[in-house]
């Protein structure tokens, strides 16, 4: 499904809010609730349980991931393009609370891509997990060196071996000098995830 765009931003509700009382229905087909939304980034995450009234799945409900791109501001209006697991989303931010809440992948009535989804959730926050850790760890004059390569300035600096400087006021941490350079810089993720701290040579 493609974008469905108002030139008017949402005011007196939040997406999440707007988009939980849009898939709430009840008709002669059947009855579709949100049970829990969350906006994260650009997209809400929503499980959305659905009972239908006819046919084989009659009275049997299933909850599945329903994943929605939005934005929403002055300049643009409110946007969104609706999506489910069983397309298998780029987006893996989705909490923690909503994932309890579906239904087991072979319940859902069109799986399609939705168990590819729910491991790449589950490797998501895996390494949210593992890049918090050792995030914890890491202190102003460590080194650490990364598994592959990083360009910086249009490809001039290359560098795998960065030190930790101290986080500037105001902004989060950490942050990175590349050894050898003076201008500072953040980690990918899923480097910081594995990157190996290495002895800070001593100083002549």
């Amino acid at each position: 499904m493609g974008w469905l765009v108002s030139a008017r931003p949402l005011i007196r509700e939040t997406p999440a809010q707007h988009l939980t009382r849009d898939y709430t229905t009840d008709d002669e087909h059947g009855r579709t609730e949100v049970l829990a939304a969350s906006q994260v980034g650009r997209a809400v995450y929503m499980a959305v349980r659905r009972t239908e009234r006819a046919g084989p799945r009659a009275g049997r409900p299933y909850t599945f991931a329903a994943v929605i791109l939005v934005f929403n501001n002055a300049r643009d209006g409110f946007g969104r393009k609706d999506m489910d697991e069983s397309a298998g989303p780029c987006e893996v931010a989705c909490p923690p609370r909503i994932m309890a809440l579906l239904s087991p992948v072979e319940d859902l009535p069109s799986p399609g891509h939705a168990a590819d989804w729910r491991g790449r959730v589950e490797a998501a926050r895996q390494e949210r997990r593992e890049v918090t850790a050792s995030r914890k760890h890491l202190l102003p004059g460590q080194r650490v060196r990364i598994t592959e390569p990083l360009s910086f300035c249009k490809g001039v600096v290359v560098a795998t071996e960065f030190e930790v400087v101290p986080t500037p006021a105001g902004r989060r941490g950490p942050i990175f000098r590349p050894v050898g350079h003076a201008f500072l810089c953040r980690l990918p993720s899923r480097l910081l995830a594995v990157a190996m701290t290495v002895p800070t040579p001593a100083a002549t």
